[in-house]
């Protein structure tokens, strides 16, 4: 069973000689990147950074460390459309939970489509939605309508 096909990239220079770097560093060279006070944002060149929600998260970091009492820290933090350009990012042409439809993971495209009278806005309709979700299906057959 293949669980990862990944990216090996070697430096080759006369001190050194030839050795691995890490893809998430070669790679992440290519993405922008923008400081708003402790937070250094990463996100890739096709990406339209927002500036009125970083905002709003420093304003929520800013709150925690006031009602917490804590000291600022740096974070970095990574805007990727899909959590896929995510594990690009790190070396992964593919890795098991990558494009991943056909095995159950929660809620889905596939959910909706199964059961269109799901409603988006109501987080009961997808508390147990098919038998792949549903710890107690193997004893029963309970379909969706039926909860």
């Amino acid at each position: 069973m293949t669980l990862a096909i990944t990216n090996h990239y070697v430096d080759l220079n006369e001190k050194d000689g030839a050795k691995f770097i890490n893809p998430f560093t070669r790679n992440l060279a290519t993405w922008c990147n923008k400081k708003v006070r402790n937070i250094i944002f990463f996100y890739a060149p096709q990406h339209k950074f927002n500036t009125k929600k970083a905002g709003r998260l420093i304003r929520q970091v800013v709150k925690l460390e006031s009602e917490w009492n804590l000291k600022p820290i740096n974070i970095r933090y990574y805007l990727a459309k899909t959590s896929d350009e995510l594990q690009i990012l790190k070396g992964f042409d593919f890795a098991l939970p990558m494009r991943n439809r056909d095995k159950p993971s929660g809620i889905s495209d596939d959910t909706v489509e199964e059961h269109p009278q799901a409603d988006l806005n109501n987080i009961e309709d997808f508390w147990c939605p098919d038998p792949h979700t549903d710890p107690g299906s193997a004893k029963s057959d309970t379909s969706f309508t039926e909860m």
